[in-house]
């Protein structure tokens, strides 16, 4: 199953990477002429305060020089029409046309404004309307972003650098060693998200004398993830009236110090009279 998931994901990003190279490669600014669909969204999502590049040319100053034609990525002409949904509001024809009518001691004719009959961008206005905070719209979805970003940053800020995850291995129930110890297989996953060296120390709560076989330690570098396989024993003897018993696998996280009390659960033979089949080996 987690092979399946990664092949997908594999295929997945190879067809999204050869699209994008396609795309830049050959189509450019045609993708967005004719298939992106911000602009249409752009277009539905609109109303009077929207922020536009407008042409405004009341006193019919507009010496044709068509720089900002010219200059256009997209190849349109503002001046038809500030909804045109090929529009990326790059402002390019913005400092085109200030630029050529500064020359002749005039300001230019293409704005930033709210609105086809809205304010230019840099009038004098209130903060809050400077900032596009307009109408009550526009204040809900502020408050509603606001909310979300702090959420985010809480729960980012929660967020530990080195995390610890313990799963049972019951391919095979428990093992006997050649003591005769009732062994018991557990996968360690730690994920390390800082940029040094860190490592998970481990030790056992709530199981008698049991004991970790091997190293104790797992060593991760700096923003990857590792897995080992632990082996837990309880020794011969040892007394586990319970077939399953419940215990805990504490890691300790250096350099961050942070611990983790993994709960998990042990399984030894059955001690009583036996009322089936035995799975062990």
């Amino acid at each position: 199953m987690a092979m399946d998931v990664v092949t997908a994901g594999g295929i997945g990003g190879a067809v999204t990477t050869l699209i994008a190279f396609l795309d830049f490669a050959f189509l450019r600014q045609r993708f967005c002429t004719s298939v992106c669909p911000y602009g249409y969204l752009q277009g539905m999502l609109g109303d009077k305060n929207t922020l536009l590049v407008h042409y405004r040319d009341e006193k019919q100053q507009c010496i044709e020089c068509k720089k900002c034609v010219r200059i256009c990525h997209m190849g349109i002409d503002i001046r038809k029409s500030p909804y045109q949904i090929e529009c990326i509001h790059c402002g390019e024809c913005i400092d085109a046309c200030n630029e050529v009518l500064a020359r002749l001691g005039q300001p230019g004719l293409i704005h930033l404004a709210w609105g086809e009959q809205g304010e230019v961008v840099g009038a004098k206005e209130p903060w809050y309307r400077r900032m596009g905070i307009r109408d009550a719209k526009r204040a809900i979805v502020l408050g509603v972003i606001l909310c979300y970003g702090s959420g985010l940053a809480v729960a980012l800020s929660m967020r530990k650098p080195v995390f610890v995850r313990v799963a049972a291995d019951r391919s095979v129930l428990f093992t006997k060693d050649a003591s005769g110890a009732t062994v018991n297989k557990f996968r360690i996953i730690v994920g390390n998200r800082t940029r040094k060296s860190a490592s998970v120390q481990l030790d056992l709560e709530g199981l008698a004398q049991a004991h970790i076989v091997g190293p104790r330690t797992i060593a991760v570098n700096p923003g990857q993830t590792a897995e080992q396989i632990i082996e837990v024993a309880v020794p011969v003897g040892t007394e586990t009236p319970e077939y399953v018993s419940h215990f805990r696998i504490r890691a300790v996280t250096e350099p961050s110090g942070d611990v983790y009390s993994l709960d998990t659960t042990f399984i030894m033979p059955r001690t009583g009279p036996r009322t089936g089949p035995q799975t062990g080996k």
